[in-house]
């Protein structure tokens, strides 16, 4: 029960907030005032209004499915296009990944993780690895994709069409940022905030490629013990850094 109350407050206060942001876009881009916006409502049925409420809601519930998508397409294609290789892509429950050879659809529950594209890195050394592109992938797609749609806005006829492209662009816009500006939710590192620690730290670099090569084995049915031993010694002396989440 606490967590369909957890659900509806969600929505509510989603819901709010899209149509203040919504309120003052319009005032901001058309000849109305706030006055004059809200006293078109006077005029709007109940059955109406509850409709557009209800659109609204659906619309942002959509474009976090899609946005999720957007995002991990992101780490995809720009770890292929910089020499990784495929392993595994999630999308909520559901997982797409290689095993002999072919590709399987299984379904893995994560907690805390809408989405994840795993890829192994390219086989040369660590210095020479690119880890930028990869990393920033994701919320690139969605801050392009996001930016790119929202200047349609203009150009698109009809309010539900709008209504949709607005709210699927402010989504995109606030999946950017979240995973954008580097921060720990839980203990638990950002794109951005991998990118800050991959930047200048050669360690971390080997440790993000280390996990990844571990992952890429362990789809194709190697047990750890049968991996180089040197992947799991952790470096000793008085400046590793304890606090970097990627070691």
């Amino acid at each position: 029960m606490k967590q369909v109350l957890k659900i509806i407050g969600s929505l509510m206060i989603g819901a709010a907030l899209g149509f203040g942001v919504s309120t003052l876009f319009i005032v901001l881009t058309t000849d109305l005032t706030f006055g004059e916006f809200l006293g078109k409502f006077k005029n709007v049925e109940l059955l109406e209004m509850g409709g557009v409420i209800l659109f609204s809601i659906l619309s942002f519930l959509l474009s976090i499915v899609l946005h999720v998508l957007i995002h991990e397409g992101g780490h995809l294609i720009a770890g292929l296009l910089t020499g990784y290789r495929f392993v595994s892509f999630r999308i909520f429950n559901y997982t797409l990944l290689k095993e002999s050879g072919k590709l399987r659809i299984k379904r893995f529950k994560i907690a805390g993780i809408g989405g994840q594209c795993l890829l192994a890195p390219p086989h040369k050394p660590v210095e020479q690895i690119n880890t930028l592109w990869y990393n920033a992938g994701g919320f690139l797609a969605n801050l392009l994709l996001s930016g790119g749609i929202l200047c349609g806005f203009f150009f698109i006829e009809g309010a539900l069409a709008k209504t949709f492209i607005f709210i699927f662009a402010l989504t995109g816009i606030f999946f950017a940022l979240l995973n954008g500006i580097p921060f720990k939710v839980g203990g638990m590192p950002n794109d951005g905030y991998n990118l800050r620690m991959l930047r200048h730290n050669l360690e971390s670099k080997k440790a993000m490629c280390t996990q990844l090569r571990v992952n890429a084995l362990v789809q194709e049915g190697i047990r750890p013990k049968d991996m180089p031993s040197e992947w799991f010694t952790t470096p000793q002396g008085d400046d590793f850094n304890w606090g970097d989440p990627l070691k």
